[in-house]
Order: structure tokens, then sequence, then C-alpha cells
């Protein structure tokens, strides 16, 4: 968690879905489901007051431009397995 705010703030990045492998729209909801109370969800945008870019990628090339999130936590899920990964890391930071 964040020392000044006290709740971690997320954001959600999706790449530009040129081949993706997995329903990465049902990852995203799945993520918001389990996270839900635990972490504020917010617009990515320049990456002002972000704790985390969760960057869901379609695939293991994860080749989206994230240099608009410099100085952010990025958290990249390549597959739905991955996203379990992510999920307990986000979880252990709300603790």
């Amino acid at each position: 968690m964040t020392a000044d705010r006290g709740v971690l703030r997320l954001a959600l990045k999706y790449c530009g879905g040129c081949n993706p492998d997995y329903d990465r729209v049902a990852v995203a909801a799945s993520i918001r489901a389990r996270l839900d109370g635990r972490v504020e969800f917010v617009t990515a945008g320049d990456g002002s007051g972000v704790d985390i870019v969760l960057l869901l990628a379609g695939c293991e090339t994860a080749c989206a431009d994230l240099d608009q999130f410099a100085g952010c936590e990025i958290m990249t899920v390549t597959s739905r397995k991955k996203s379990e990964v992510v999920i307990e890391r986000v979880l252990k930071r709300t603790l």
C-alpha cells in the first residue's frame, strides 16, 4: 500500500489486441472481482497517481507502448495463468 493514501491505485491497460491468446476482457473482469475492495481501480491516463499499471497483453510478446507510465510499477499479464500470479502479488501488497 502507499503510505500517503493507504490504498493501492491500480490501472488496467490493454495492448492493441493484434494476436490475443486468451480473453483479456474476461480476465480483467476476474481481476476486478478478486481485488474488489482491496485496491482502487483508476483510469490509466498518464500514470500520475497510479501505483500499479496492470498490462493485459494478449500474448507473450507484450509489445504495448508503456512510455507514458515511466515511474509506475508495471505488472504484465500474458495469460489467464499469469493473471493468478499477478493477483496474488497485488493481494500481498494490500495486507
